[in-house]
């Protein structure tokens, strides 16, 4: 699988699924991810542009405001309170940030701003 697929996986990654009650019909922590062409059409329908801020919460591994700044250029925020989830996000919007840098040689890189909640 791909790097996301195998840190989705990982115990570290699951951790909120511990804090689930015994009595609850949900059984994970993370509702599921949603892939790109999916977000695409998302973006499609919500007429997102470049002028807009895109929020997420419950942003899990950044994918969707990554997305959303990546492809359409608008600031995104998302709000994670799993601290493992968080900080692998930061990887991955540093890693994209970079990315953009080298590729478009964009010195501003991305406009993806982050925050999280305890």
């Amino acid at each position: 699988g791909s790097g996301v697929e195998e840190f989705e996986k990982a115990s570290l990654f699951r951790e909120g699924n511990n804090n689930l009650k015994a009595n609850s019909d949900q059984t994970m922590a993370m509702y599921g991810r949603v892939l790109p062409d999916a977000f695409q059409k998302i973006v499609d329908l919500l007429q997102l542009t470049a002028d807009d801020v895109f929020l997420d919460i419950g942003h899990g591994i950044g994918n969707a405001p990554l997305q959303a700044s990546f492809t359409v250029g608008c600031e995104s925020r998302g709000i994670e309170i799993m601290p493992n989830r968080y900080n692998f996000s930061m990887e991955l919007k540093e890693k994209m940030e970079t990315y953009a840098r080298e590729t478009f040689k964009r010195k501003d890189g991305l406009t993806v701003r982050r925050t999280t909640t305890v």
